[in-house]
């Protein structure tokens, strides 16, 4: 099941690549110069994105497992006027959000839907003579699981039992 979280991650990795140059170019903004995964805390060009998951959650009720992830995007941004850092940073944040919200019900992988949700302006730095900024937004991840089927259940129990013959 874990399965889903890192396909969820590649695939929205995937839809920001294609889709956020246009919607950046569209507020007069740069595109990212890159796209990570493993969030380091160092910024070597920005500005960059970063798709990471924080956790996830699997509840088998009803019909197949249900699969609530979150998914964190990460976006440094860095210029010399803190007023003016603030309000790229909400063209940046818009544009991730517009990206995935012009995905929904194309994710596949049993994705239902990825949906946006907190975001933080908060984390805010100065570097040299200028200010970094990295906002962040929250996705949702819901996966679905099929149902096992009674053909897969036959063929798990005569893999059991070819594993465990009787005594």
């Amino acid at each position: 099941m874990a399965d889903y979280l890192a396909a969820a991650v590649k695939a929205i990795d995937g839809v920001l690549q294609e889709r956020t140059p246009a919607l950046l170019q569209k507020r007069n903004r740069q595109p990212f110069a890159e796209f990570l995964h493993a969030d380091t805390g160092v910024m070597l060009n920005p500005p960059t994105c970063w798709v990471t998951p924080l956790h996830n959650s699997i509840s088998d009720e009803g019909q197949g497992l249900q699969q609530v992830g979150t998914v964190m995007v990460i976006m440094g941004i860095a210029g010399t006027d803190p007023e003016n850092l603030v309000n790229t940073a909400m063209d940046y944040v818009g544009a991730v959000t517009d990206a995935i919200e012009s995905a929904d019900g194309s994710w596949g992988n049993n994705i239902r839907h990825v949906h946006p949700g907190e975001q933080d302006y908060s984390a805010r730095f100065r570097r040299g003579e200028g200010f970094v900024i990295f906002p962040t937004v929250l996705l949702t991840v819901e996966a679905t699981e099929p149902p096992v089927t009674p053909a897969d259940n036959a063929v798990t129990v005569a893999a059991f039992e070819a594993m465990h013959p009787p005594y």
